[in-house]
């Protein structure tokens, strides 16, 4: 005789919505680390729409993205002072070309890595 579980579904769907690029999850990981220094607690399971990740898993992959040599020192000081600038930084400015530069290496690697993960569409 055939036994059926009964799985019960959440009285309300959970819709997870992908990051357009790394570039956006690296601010958004910013932002929750901002909010997160200031007090804030975070609780998904209140909200109806979500990320695909924690902004923990964000700070992991970049670590591991270090440890792996994809990343280095530079690269992580340019992410860390842009990232609570909140803005990318401007190549066209003659003093922001260089963390320019490291910047878009450093999104394109983080991209490459998240899409590989499932979290940017």
């Amino acid at each position: 005789m055939t036994t059926f579980r009964h799985i019960y579904k959440p009285y309300f769907e959970i819709r997870q919505e992908p990051f357009a690029d790394g570039e956006e999850a690296w601010f958004w990981y910013a932002r929750c680390q901002r909010a997160r220094n200031e007090g804030a607690r975070f609780r998904d399971a209140v909200r109806k729409d979500s990320r695909p990740c924690d902004p923990d898993d964000i700070y992991r992959y970049v670590m591991t993205m270090v440890r792996d040599g994809d990343l280095h020192r530079e690269h992580l000081r340019v992410m860390a002072m842009f990232g609570l600038k909140d803005r990318a930084p401007d190549g066209r400015e003659e003093e922001e070309a260089r963390e320019a530069r490291l910047w878009d290496e450093a999104m394109a690697r983080l991209d490459g890595k998240l899409r590989d993960k499932g979290m940017v569409q």
